[in-house]
């Protein structure tokens, strides 16, 4: 049976998720790490929206290709706003592991970097306005949190993967 690894890397807009990814993935490249980075977000991008059970959804229709590549480690950004979206993850996406690394910065600094990056008002407002929602809820599920504001991106890839024990 193959060993399927996943990291959550959960946290509101602008925490740093993607990018985060991204370089975890280069790491583990390096490593020579069979490895997948499968971004939610874009699996569900459609217009208009549905609700989020269509993401979850669209990860278990894809997940099997995955599973048949053996041993592999995947890094899932997302957010996961409560305990049904982490078990609705868990069911579309069956492994042996599922390690969620919570990441975070001052909610200022999360509205300036959405803010900076989305290309209109109607995304700027919308994700500021998930950053508020998410500092309310403040989700307690996480098993490692990572502060990107104090981190560089290097330094924060570097940690969570030694201490989810991924860097060898």
């Amino acid at each position: 049976m193959s060993k399927i690894e996943i990291l959550v890397l959960n946290g509101p807009p602008g925490s740093g998720k993607s990018t985060l990814a991204t370089t975890i993935s280069n790491e583990l490249r390096k490593l020579n790490q069979a490895h997948a980075v499968i971004d939610l977000d874009e699996l569900a991008r459609l217009y208009p929206e549905t609700n989020r059970d269509f993401m979850w959804q669209n990860l278990a229709l894809v997940w099997p290709n995955y599973t048949a590549l053996g041993d592999i480690k995947v890094v899932l950004p997302v957010l996961i706003e409560d305990e049904k979206c982490l078990n609705s993850l868990k069911a579309a996406a069956p492994s042996e592991t599922v390690t969620v690394c919570e990441l975070s910065a001052a909610t200022s600094l999360l509205k300036d970097r959405v803010t900076d990056r989305e290309p209109d008002e109607y995304w700027q407002g919308r994700l500021r306005s998930q950053v508020d929602d998410y500092m309310v809820r403040q989700p307690a599920f996480s098993d490692l949190k990572i502060n990107t504001e104090i981190y560089s991106i290097d330094e924060a890839a570097k940690t969570i993967l030694v201490q989810i024990g991924w860097l060898r």
